[in-house]
């Protein structure tokens, strides 16, 4: 598991310089495509990310503020084959330059993503959360939602009922 931001505290530039914020991470960085969604809001929209999220892979993420976005794990061609996470183009031109400019020190991947079935910044949501969810939101005669619960119970009814759901 990754240091917390309280094991960097009182340490000199030096000291802080040659941590690796990478180091012993899964990469779910170069693992995992997200795409931003529309928020839903017809019974239309709701049943089109069910579908999504009804594929292997496939992860539905919703932060506090409403956005929704759609998490597929497909790991990148350039990472090495032998399980180490390593980037085959590190230090190459021909590294994205997405991952050349990206700040590994405040990693949203990391602390969402590496060794953890609950995200910090978001609700990740499989069917079965999805499903749960879902039979909690209320709609019109039109199809129209008009009545969602708040985040902290949608962050409940979407965990998982037993571990095992990690990067």
């Amino acid at each position: 598991m990754s240091e917390s931001p309280v094991a960097f505290l009182g340490r000199n530039f030096s000291a802080f310089a040659e941590h690796n914020p990478c180091e012993d991470c899964s990469a779910p960085c170069c693992r995992l495509v997200i795409v931003p969604q529309e928020a839903p809001e017809t019974f239309g929209a709701l049943d089109r990310l069910r579908y999504l999220v009804a594929h292997e892979g496939v992860e539905l993420l919703v932060d506090e503020a409403g956005g929704w976005q759609l998490a597929t794990t497909n790991p990148c061609r350039l990472l090495a084959e032998d399980g180490s996470h390593r980037c085959t183009v590190h230090g190459t031109p021909r590294k994205p330059k997405i991952c050349v400019n990206y700040n590994p020190y405040g990693c949203w991947y990391k602390r969402n993503f590496h060794d953890t079935d609950t995200a910090v910044d978001f609700i990740r949501m499989d069917l079965d959360g999805f499903d749960r969810i879902v039979e909690r939101v209320a709609f019109d005669a039109g199809g129209n939602v008009t009545d969602v619960p708040p985040y902290e119970e949608l962050r409940r009814l979407a965990a998982p009922p037993e571990v095992g759901r990690t990067l």
